[in-house]
């Protein structure tokens, strides 16, 4: 049946129907302009990146980090304590966006909260921003920070081994140094042809020397490999400090740059609201409308036959020229059985 049709043979249940979404759609915006007045409220801030070496990839990575920060379990549970709000409110009203700089995108987030306190909007938004900023470095400085301690520790335990090393043989790489200074000295002096000194006092001293040598190299490369693993520590020490340095510097950027786009909320309108509150109801109402629609011809499919016994049969035979019409009831139908060649039979019945 086409809708035109069953439309008109049941406007009186279309109608209604038809006035449900209508009826929604007006409560929605009567629900709308009934709610309370509400205020925007934006800060920017400069996310930093992580490190010095961190490539564009990482850069947005952190930018994508720091947005999902905002509307984290730990950063709502930190601003709502601090601004003394309901956690639920809180996440309902907070949200991120990131502006367009010349076509690109940059590390700069808007951090919005929409409330209904204009002065507390502004306290969270701040609020927000810094617990994300916060919970975005603070891993980073705090890995610095258990690094520098490992490296004292290293470098201090290189320290003292190289402070044992000195006691047991003096300075080994010094006292090479000038031993064998010494012997190549006295050797060219010995091949000079002239010399002041007596050549056996030349020998013996060269003699005394290289025997000084041989004493002092057993201890030599122990104590050169103590001192180059204190120089090293103390090359990484000197490198995670800077780390540290540039790790704090960069979460106090961080939160320097937070600036209120406003001083204060901002007052909403209600126009879109009351837009997406007529589409959201109406919507309902329509659904609902339809469904109720299914049910009822659901039932109607499924009411019981009001005639249970067999249908009463009637007939008119039509006779030639002026002669009436002779009625017929099932009682005056015969049945007129005809044999066939097979033997079996051909019941016909006159309806």
């Amino acid at each position: 049946m086409e809708l035109v049709e069953y439309g008109r043979w049941h406007r009186g249940i279309i109608l209604p129907l038809a006035a449900i979404p209508l009826i929604a759609a007006i409560g929605g915006a009567a629900w709308a302009v009934a709610q309370p007045p509400t205020y925007r409220h934006v800060v920017e801030l400069q996310v930093a990146s992580p490190t010095d070496t961190t490539g564009a990839a990482m850069t947005e990575q952190s930018v994508a980090t720091f947005r999902t920060l905002v509307t984290s379990s730990a950063v709502i549970a930190t601003v709502a304590k601090k601004a003394d709000v309901d956690p639920d409110t809180l996440m309902s009203g907070l949200s991120t966006e990131r502006p367009d700089t010349d076509n690109e995108r940059g590390t700069v987030v808007q951090v919005i909260y929409v409330g209904e306190d204009a002065r507390q909007a502004a306290v969270i938004t701040r609020a927000t921003a810094l617990a994300a900023v916060d919970d975005l470095m603070r891993p980073y400085v705090a890995q610095a920070e258990s690094e520098v301690k490992g490296a004292k520790k290293a470098a201090g335990d290189s320290a003292k081994a190289l402070a044992k090393a000195v006691a047991k043989s003096g300075l080994a790489p010094d006292r090479y140094t000038v031993l064998y200074a010494e012997i190549t000295r006295l050797q060219s002096e010995l091949a000079a042809p002239t010399g002041d000194r007596d050549r056996g006092d030349i020998l013996k001293a060269i003699d005394d020397r290289q025997k000084q040598l041989a004493r002092l190299t057993p201890d030599l490369v122990p104590f050169m490999s103590v001192q180059n693993e204190a120089d090293q520590a103390n090359r990484y020490l000197v490198q995670v400090q800077q780390n540290l340095h540039d790790a704090q510097a960069r979460l106090t950027q961080s939160e320097a740059s937070i600036t209120p786009v406003t001083p204060e909320g901002v007052a909403q309108g209600k126009t879109s609201l009351v837009v997406r509150a007529v589409a959201m109801a109406g919507g309902v109402g329509a659904l609902l409308a339809v469904v109720i629609l299914l049910l009822r011809e659901l039932l109607r499919q499924r009411r019981p036959a009001t005639h249970l016994g067999p249908p009463r049969v009637s007939a008119t035979l039509v006779a030639p020229s002026r002669t009436p019409p002779i009625p017929v009831t099932p009682q005056d139908v015969r049945v007129i059985e005809r044999g066939d060649h097979n033997g079996t039979t051909d019941q016909r019945q006159l309806h």
